[in-house]
C-alpha cells in the first residue's frame, strides 16, 4: 500500500506523515507547498507474467531474459496514481497533458527482483495558462541503491477557487 509522506528535502529518503493543518480544499494548495510531497511503496516485484505482458506490447522477445526499461512504469504505477490523485495537487485528469516522459537507468530490473519506489513533486511552475507539475519516481532494489529514475511532467490547468462565503448560493 502506497502512503503519502511530506518531504521538504528531496535529496533525502522519504520524509514523515503531512503536517498537520496542512494544504485543504478544493483548489489545492500553493506550488511552493506542493514541493516534496511524496507517495513510497515497498515490495513491488516483477513477476513472470508482467514481463511476459510487457514484452507482448512492446515486442521483445520474452525469451531474450531482456527487460525493456519501460518496465518500471507499470511497476511504479500505484504510487505515481497515489500523487497525482492527492487531493492537494488538485489535478483534473480529464484536463491534463502529459508533457515530458525521461527514464534514467543505472541498472537493469529483474524479474523476481523486489524493489521500492517513491513518487516525488519536483517543481510547480505557472504555464499556459496553467500549471506544469513535475515529478520523479525512484525505483531502489533491496539494498536502496537506486535502479531507476522515472521523470514526468504535466500541464493541468490552475486549481479553481472554492466560493466559501456563500454568496454563490444567493439568488
Amino acid at each position: 500500500m502506497a502512503e503519502v509522506e511530506e518531504q521538504r528535502d528531496t535529496a533525502q529518503g522519504p520524509g514523515s506523515a503531512p503536517a498537520a493543518g496542512g494544504a485543504s480544499g478544493a483548489a489545492g494548495a500553493s506550488g511552493a507547498e506542493l514541493v516534496g510531497l511524496s507517495v513510497a511503496a515497498e515490495d513491488l516485484e516483477i513477476t513472470e507474467q508482467m514481463a511476459r505482458d510487457m514484452a507482448a506490447a512492446t515486442g521483445v522477445d520474452p525469451d531474450s531474459g531482456e527487460l525493456p526499461h519501460t518496465i518500471a512504469a507499470p511497476l511504479t504505477a500505484g504510487v505515481q496514481d497515489a500523487l497525482i490523485g492527492d487531493p492537494r495537487l488538485a489535478i483534473d485528469l480529464s484536463r491534463t497533458m502529459h508533457t515530458e516522459q525521461k527514464i534514467e537507468v543505472a541498472a537493469p530490473l529483474q524479474v523476481g527482483g523486489t524493489y521500492s519506489a517513491t513518487a516525488t513533486v519536483d517543481t510547480v511552475r505557472d504555464a499556459a495558462g496553467g500549471r506544469i507539475i513535475a515529478f520523479s519516481t525512484e525505483v531502489r532494489d533491496r539494498a536502496g541503491g537506486i535502479v531507476q529514475t522515472l521523470r514526468t511532467s504535466l500541464l493541468t490547468p490552475q486549481p479553481e477557487e472554492t466560493d466559501t462565503s456563500g454568496e454563490a448560493d444567493r439568488p
